[in-house]
């Protein structure tokens, strides 16, 4: 039997199949790349840049394990509820669209 050539990559080998699917024969149409820019130069701004860096947070595990039980520990346990009633319809919104996606 013989070896199928394969080129080499950084992660192992690619197969055949995915050499070819990868290979880009012309130009890679720029329009999506440019309407970003467009559209970023018209809303992006330093005010919102840090509001976003520092609300990146809010929506990950870190959150929900260390800050939020600190908010109770605290004292502040009414903030603590408003974050929890707050973001509790959306897991459950997003729980049950996963399910129903994923029959």
């Amino acid at each position: 039997m013989g070896e199928q050539s394969v080129s080499k990559d950084a992660g192992g080998y690619i197969s055949p199949y995915f050499k070819t699917i990868w290979q880009d024969d012309g130009p890679v149409p720029d329009t999506d790349n440019s309407r970003t820019l467009i559209l970023q130069s018209y809303i992006q701004t330093p005010w919102l840049d840090t509001y976003f860096v520092y609300t990146s947070a809010l929506g990950t595990h870190t959150f929900f394990t260390t800050f939020l039980p600190a908010l109770f520990f605290f004292g502040y346990d009414e903030v603590g509820r408003g974050y929890v009633f707050f973001f509790l319809p959306f897991f459950f919104l997003i729980y049950a669209m996963y399910v129903v996606l994923r029959l």
